[in-house]
């Protein structure tokens, strides 16, 4: 794949290729990589193209969108290792990215030898995970859910399991190492694997670790049904820190991937790459442990800042700001790069305001600027839990500072108890309307669909079509159909076509390696997702939309609802033909 040049004029596009929009994993980094963008002057084409199968050279295959990206089409590659190379595994992955080895080339998430890759380190997680179960909740009957055999980061992390079980003196019991696949489901299975067909007695179990959350939250589910108390009866810890992990019944003890660091640094260094930069071939994050109920922690924990004993400070103020440098940085690195759409300076707006209310001087300043940062995070699209962690950093500095003047403490535990409540009643107000919002768009998305499998109006559709996806928040889009029933062709029919900026009439064709037609293609949008239409494994068509604010499940459901849709207009279309034919023979 020779390395393209963008037209004059125009930003170079690097290509991002990943399985699934709706997994919060990669919908986490695409939206991080979305933002960084924008401000590294390149535009993403996010390619949906789904797991790679050992026959994913077939043209009808799930991958077919891959095998039409084209040279010409991006200048760079990244690349989402781990997700993509679950099946086939990493050797197999390697092999089938040698199709882009002559652009600048960013495997993410699973290093991959010979290539550039920014990887995730989980062996130190998991193993500081089963010391917390042993150490801290006194737990030896330890479960583990594992991830497919052929993906290296659930091997590293199972490794890491049996490793850490030694360290500790604690020997190895096959019968509770479970196989899991990496979706909920598995994770439910798991449990029933465990003490139905194994027959292991309830109470020989103490706690399961699952090498990633989905599988973490099967694992609550199926403890829930057989009526087992987490973390009573048995301690459980996902992997990851996907938004789900914070809503679960109890909250999720995890390992945090850092993946707004991931989606970053990509963008990066594949920018880097692709302006001729020297860069090393690995850069590897580290993961931290964020303890949550169930694992039998009570109180949620923070941040890992440690606050070294040393010398009593004399006066709370003077402590204060001997440290307030050690506190914004502390501030910053908690925030783990999220707080993007709070703008510069919140972290000396906060503590500010927080002083402000410890020297009386007001009742509400500090709650006032968290809510005022609340609301910013919320509109830039940041996930509002981010605030858990700068409110624990703001403690225990506050607590250390304060540790002579009692009063000063009470004072700040009551302030910070008011605002851990301010985040609560932000977080599930914010569930609530993300679940609301998504059963009322997809509800319409579907009624203006449904028009398609009726009526051979093309024009009628479309303008529902726009009216339903702009609720959704996407103001650019292209909807293509294969111009032959079963295959992949080289035209996509224009079912539909919109960008809120340009006025176009809607083309006939256009060709199916541009994933949609010019002007939807060349919109100023930082990131263009396109996901492929298939219903029950027959290729239909493409789908192409500007990344915009709705959750990622609503881009998999529009593209769920769209195949159904696309498939009855195309039996509509082959039923009018028959009967127009049968009219001619009579």
């Amino acid at each position: 794949m020779p390395v393209s040049q963008p037209t004059r004029g125009a930003r170079p596009r690097i290509g991002v290729l990943f399985d699934v929009i709706e997994d919060e994993y990669q919908s986490t980094i695409l939206r991080t990589m979305a933002r960084t963008s924008g401000g590294a002057g390149v535009q993403l084409l996010c390619i949906a193209g789904g797991l790679l199968e050992e026959q994913s050279d077939h043209p009808s295959a799930q991958n077919f969108l891959f095998d039409l990206l084209q040279s010409d089409s991006v200048q760079a590659v990244i690349a989402l290792s781990g997700s993509l190379g679950n099946r086939v595994g990493m050797p197999a992955f390697a092999r089938w990215a040698q199709r882009y080895a002559s652009a600048p080339f960013v495997a993410l998430g699973v290093p991959v030898p010979g290539m550039h890759s920014v990887s995730v380190s989980g062996r130190a997680g998991i193993r500081a995970a089963v010391s917390h179960l042993v150490e801290a909740h006194r737990r030896s009957r330890i479960a583990f859910v594992r991830g497919p055999a052929s993906s290296v980061d659930a091997e590293e992390r199972y490794d890491a399991y049996r490793e850490a079980l030694q360290e500790h003196g604690l020997a190895l019991d096959s019968r509770l190492v479970l196989d899991g696949t990496y979706n909920r489901e598995s994770g439910a299975s798991a449990v029933k694997e465990l003490f139905d067909a194994r027959r292991i007695n309830v109470g020989a179990v103490d706690a399961i670790m699952a090498a990633n959350d989905y599988m973490a939250l099967g694992v609550l589910d199926g403890l829930r049904e057989r009526g087992l108390g987490v973390p009573g009866d048995i301690s459980v810890t996902g992997f990851d820190d996907i938004g789900s992990s914070k809503h679960s019944a109890p909250p999720l003890t995890t390992i945090r991937q850092p993946l707004v660091a991931l989606g970053r640094e990509g963008v990066r260094r594949a920018v880097s790459l692709l302006h001729g930069g020297n860069e090393s071939l690995s850069h590897v994050l580290d993961t931290e442990i964020v303890r949550r109920r169930s694992c039998g922690c009570l109180r949620v924990d923070m941040t890992g800042t440690s606050w070294q004993p040393g010398a009593q400070p004399r006066t709370f103020e003077l402590a204060f700001v001997e440290r307030r440098a050690l506190i914004i940085a502390e501030l910053s690195r908690s925030a783990q790069g999220a707080f993007v759409g709070a703008g510069a300076g919140w972290e000396e707006r906060l503590i500010s305001a927080l002083l402000q209310d410890l020297k009386k001087q007001s009742d509400s300043a500090f709650l006032t600027a968290l809510d005022r940062l609340l609301t910013r995070l919320k509109l830039s699209g940041s996930d509002p839990s981010t605030c858990q962690p700068v409110l624990g950093v703001l403690r225990q500095a506050v607590l250390f500072c304060s540790s002579g003047e009692p009063n000063v403490r009470a004072r700040a535990e009551d302030i910070l108890d008011d605002a851990r409540t301010l985040v609560t009643n932000w977080l599930v107000e914010a569930e609530t309307s993300r679940r609301l919002e998504m059963v009322r768009y997809i509800h319409g998305f579907s009624v203006a669909t449904s028009s398609l499998m009726v009526t051979p109006d093309l024009t009628a559709f479309r303008n529902d079509f726009v009216r339903s996806l702009g609720l959704l928040g996407i103001s650019t889009f292209s909807v293509g159909l294969f111009t032959e029933p079963g295959r992949v062709t080289e035209h996509c029919r224009c079912i539909a076509a919109y960008d809120h900026a340009t006025r176009f009439a809607t083309p006939k064709t256009f060709l199916a390696r541009d994933f949609g037609p010019p002007e939807v293609m060349g919109a100023p949008a930082d990131a263009l997702i396109v996901q492929p239409l298939v219903f029950h494994g027959e290729p239909l068509g493409i789908a192409t939309f500007a990344l915009g604010s709705a959750d990622g499940v609503m881009y998999g459901q529009v593209r769920e609802i769209l195949s159904a849709a696309l498939k009855s207009f195309r039996l509509a279309e082959q039923l009018r033909e028959l009967q127009a034919q049968l009219a001619k023979g009579d």
